[in-house]
């Protein structure tokens, strides 16, 4: 049952060897001074679970890189995507987080919460990238960030109704998924 409204909901529990997996080479591959590695293979497994669930909702190949992927995670209909997870223990009341000293290169983020012992997932919402323009920044967060919360997102439900993006130049049209 979903914990947001429009909320959805699924496991990722069967592609748990390949979450392992791919998880550990991101946490070797993916090393920066502001990567959270200090948190260990527990927020690479949360990451890599929220993307699967969004590859799973998108009905694209589950299939997962072990690299910095530039800041978007899939293409749905020329928007560019970018998955980020939460705890499953923080919705409905959390936030949707972006830290100051990082550009947002996607159009669209889209957040997911994980429960990181079974794999059960909620994709929560999502919002678009120049909606954090008008936001507050939290200095009080681990790091400066802008946050929306998780009631204000955007439902899930929508992603699947957005139009076709038209890109001015045709070499950055990308119409399917990375994977």
């Amino acid at each position: 049952m979903a914990r947001t409204p429009g909320g959805i909901v699924g496991s990722v529990d069967n592609k748990r060897p390949h979450l392992v997996f791919t998880s550990d080479r991101r946490l070797e591959n993916n090393k920066t001074v502001n990567h959270q590695s200090q948190y260990g293979t527990e927020i690479e497994l949360m990451g890599a679970a929220g993307e699967l669930a969004a590859l799973r909702y998108f009905g694209y190949r589950e299939v997962l890189g072990t690299h910095f992927d530039g800041g978007r995670d899939m293409v749905w209909r020329g928007w560019d995507i970018d998955v980020k997870s939460t705890k499953m223990q923080n919705l409905p009341y959390g936030f949707l987080q972006w830290p100051t000293h990082k550009t947002i290169k996607s159009d669209i983020i889209v957040l997911v919460g994980i429960e990181i012992t079974t794999l059960e997932f909620e994709i929560v919402g999502f919002a678009f990238k120049q909606e954090f323009d008008r936001l507050d920044i939290n200095e009080k967060a681990d790091q400066p960030c802008w946050e929306i919360a998780m009631k204000n997102l955007h439902p899930t439900c929508e992603l699947k109704s957005l139009p076709y993006l038209r890109r001015r130049d045709p070499k950055t049209a990308r119409l399917s998924a990375r994977a």
